[in-house]
Formats: structure tokens, sequence, C-alpha cells
């Protein structure tokens, strides 16, 4: 009899281990997600893209363009909050990760490799590759089209900014590439704010319809569309990029989804060198 009172608690408290066990795994599972504004503009400018024909590739989520994060979510939401348009909100979303993502002249290869959009953002430092993966993140998850480019980044040998050099205001920083870094192997797109000597760089393309951009803002005519156009933003900074810039962007590559390695650093020592060239 004893017996069989154990074998029948026995089974009961099975069966409790077992309600736990599957509640939580559901609850895990379940966890819910932030509910996102839907502005008024935001339902024009989706209706927009999708007329524009933009690939979707430049919308996805991937593992490191972890939108759908609620902490990312959140920071969404208030920035939907406080913009009025495409281009608003891609200012004030630049200038948010500049602002939460402070720029660390010791930030590691690894940092990015193992990084995320959210990640980045708990971790709150990082350099040009941390700022755009957290910033790029940002603008997919509201839906605006936004894409990674590799290249390098170089000073203007104009008078203007030689004179401007002198005066304070955000310059992007960017590795200054030697050619010992070059022989070595090193093709990092980590930071080391330059001279004039290029700099293997990590920047952003973001879609803006022509209503919203004017042409000082297209550095690249090949870039416009009928419509719109991909407009240049330097994580570095939390800024658009204009014509009036004193630094000058050439681009390697617009880096796949599913080529984080890319994202991070350069494998193409032929380029490296070029790029160490510019400026010079």
């Amino acid at each position: 009899m004893a017996s069989k009172e154990a074998k029948t608690y026995g089974i009961v408290i099975g069966l409790i281990i077992l309600i736990i066990v599957s509640y939580s795994i559901k609850s895990t599972k379940m966890e819910p997600q932030i509910q996102l504004a839907k502005p008024e503009w935001l339902q024009r400018y989706s209706a927009f893209i999708s007329m524009e024909n933009i690939s979707n590739e430049y919308l996805v989520e991937t593992p490191y363009y972890d939108y759908n994060s609620p902490l990312v979510q959140t920071k969404i939401n208030q920035l939907l909050a406080v913009s009025d348009s495409p281009k608003e909100y891609v200012e004030n979303a630049a200038e948010l990760v500049y602002i939460d993502i402070d720029y660390d002249y010791n930030a590691k290869d690894t940092d990015c490799t193992q990084g995320t959009g959210s990640k980045n953002f708990l971790s709150g430092k990082g350099d040009c590759t941390e700022q755009g993966m957290s910033l790029i993140t940002l603008l997919r998850g509201a839906g605006i089209p936004a894409r990674a480019v590799g290249g390098c980044l170089y000073r203007s040998k104009s008078s203007k900014c030689d004179l401007f050099a002198a005066v304070p205001f955000k310059q992007p920083r960017y590795k200054e590439l030697t050619k010992e870094d070059i022989e070595s192997g090193i093709f990092s797109r980590k930071q080391a704010i330059g001279s004039r000597a290029g700099g293997l760089h990590l920047y952003l393309e973001v879609f803006i319809d022509s209503l919203n951009i004017g042409d000082s803002m297209i550095l690249n005519p090949s870039k416009r569309t009928q419509n719109g156009a991909w407009v240049i933003v330097e994580p570095t900074t939390g800024e658009i990029v204009n014509k009036n810039s004193c630094y000058n962007y050439d681009e390697e590559l617009v880096v796949p989804n599913d080529r984080k390695d890319l994202f991070c650093t350069s494998d193409n020592k032929s380029y490296s060198l070029y790029c160490a060239s510019l400026g010079g």
C-alpha cells in the first residue's frame, strides 16, 4: 500500500515538474513584441518603397540587424514619436546612435563579429562597424531601406578643408592604413582618425524619397532613381553626408547580409593598397 501511494505521489510530482517546464518554454517562446507606431508619413513612405521596387534585402532582419529585439523596438518607437518624415527619422536615429554608442578607439574586430544591433546598445561603445550595425538595425526596423558599404574614407585636399581643420567640428573616424598593416594582412575597418591618408571604413547608404532630399545630399549621381536616392550616412558623426563634407567616400562593395565578415573587415589587399594611397 505504501509503495502504491509513493508511486502515485511520484507521478503527481512528475506532472507538476512537466507543467512548470512546459510553461517556462512557452513563456520564453511567446515573449510579446512591442507594438510599433505607424505614423501617416511612414505609411505613405512604405507604399512609396513598394512602388520603387527597392529590394527587400535592404529591409530584412538578420541575426545581427536584430530589430525585433524589445530594446531596439523601444528605441524605434521613441524615434517615430519625434520624427515627421523619413529624412527626419534617419537624422534622429543617426544622432541617437552617436549619443548612445560612444566611439571606442580600442574597439576590436571581435566586437564587430560578435556584435548585434541590440548588443552594441547594451555595451554602449564601438566604432564605425558597431555604430553602423546598430543604425542599420534602427532604420530597417522602421521600414527604411538601409545597407552597409565597405569602402575608403579620406580627407579632401581643398583649401577650404585645410581652413576648417583648425575649427572644432564632428569629423568621421576611420583607420589610417599603412603599407605595413597591409603587408601583415591587417585589413580591419577599425579606428584611428587619420591625416589625409586613406582608411578602410564602414558607412551607410539609406534610400530617401526626392521630396525629402536636396541635390547637396546626393554625392554620387548614379545612386539617384527617378523618385529618390541612396544617400550616405556617416555613423561616427551621426549625420547625413552632403557635398560640403571635407571627406570623400570611395566604395569597395555593398556588404551582402550574409557576409558579416566583410562588414567587419576587408579581404581585398589590392583595394587596401589603393585606399592607403588616397588623399596622401
